[in-house]
């Protein structure tokens, strides 16, 4: 006969066992210091490494990250339109030009 999953709770919970004592990362210091110093290492070195993974994948010349051609064109408008109302020099132009380029 299958027993559902809240009546076996509640009878673990009657007999003094809590169902998180099973698990490794369970609340509690039942090891001692080192284990619960390990436990937090642990989850430290995965959240890092999630963290680490999210960067190398989206973050500044990520591998899922586009070169977005159609940003670098908009900003050369903008300069183009600069130069034109003389905001800028021609020797500024060029230089920002090339800057906007060189990326």
């Amino acid at each position: 006969m299958h027993i559902p999953e809240p009546i076996q709770y509640l009878f673990l919970l009657s007999r003094g066992q809590h169902p998180w004592a099973r698990w490794p990362f369970g609340p509690g210091l039942e090891g001692g210091w080192l284990l619960s110093l390990s436990k937090l290492v642990f989850i430290a070195l995965v959240l890092a490494f999630l963290a680490l993974l999210l960067r190398w994948a989206f973050g500044p010349k990520g591998f899922f990250r586009g070169d977005r051609p159609e940003s670098r064109k908009k900003a050369l408008e903008t300069l183009d339109m600069r130069l034109a109302r003389g905001e800028i020099t021609p020797e500024e132009y060029t230089q920002r030009k090339r800057a906007l380029l060189k990326e």
